[in-house]
């Protein structure tokens, strides 16, 4: 309710559909590879837009950012690449609320919010587990699950960056408020190879 959407009343599902169309009038746009990807609010509005349009979307990758529940309403199974850093104090990997979290914003655990999604698409159960090893020896090294096996091939994948903050990995910020930003993983090329590999999973819609 502290964001301007909230507050305002705005209907970002409508408005994300208008500007799909919108975007297939003007350009060559193949309505079967929609990809979202966004931090902080912006990852949850990848949530939020996965469970009212997901048969318009082929695949999200959600960066520092957790949802407030684990009920999902996504029509179809939906691949999900999900990017957290371990000492996040806007929006705690581990859930509840942070050092920096707005008043009263109780969010999910980052491995709560990535099983349900696991569950929901019909993956395998359990999930892999790998450590990577670091390239640079900035105090971050990056852990990676992956759930496997869904009828659909809808993978889901968390990338816990340990030591990592409110931050987009890879890339440093000025903001020197919101963490450590970890040299040992490209969130920009992570993503995109992901989007990639969901190119032509699930027929048109």
């Amino acid at each position: 309710p502290h964001v301007y959407a909230a507050k305002h009343a705005v209907d970002e599902p409508q408005f994300f559909k208008s500007l799909l169309v919108a975007l297939r009038s003007r350009l060559s746009l193949d309505p079967t590879h929609v990809f979202l990807t966004g931090m902080s609010n912006g990852g949850l509005l990848c949530y939020a837009l996965a469970n009212q349009l997901g048969s318009l979307i082929h695949g999200i990758a959600p960066v520092a950012c957790a949802t407030l529940d684990l009920q999902i309403s996504c029509p179809t199974p939906m691949p999900v690449l999900h990017i957290h850093g371990t000492e996040d104090a806007y929006v705690p990997y581990q859930g509840g609320e942070g050092g920096k979290t707005a008043r009263g914003t109780v969010f999910e655990s980052a491995e709560r919010i990535v099983t349900a999604w696991a569950a929901h698409n019909g993956c395998s159960f359990p999930p892999q587990h790998e450590t990577l090893p670091p390239n640079v020896a900035d105090g971050t090294y990056v852990q990676r699950t992956s759930f496997r096996g869904s009828p659909t091939g809808a993978v889901v994948t968390l990338y816990a960056v340990v030591g990592g903050g409110h931050t987009w990995p890879g890339y440093p910020t000025d903001y020197q408020f919101l963490g450590p930003v970890s040299e040992n993983l490209d969130a920009n090329e992570v993503i995109w190879d992901f989007f990639v590999n969901q190119i032509d999973r699930r027929p048109p819609m």
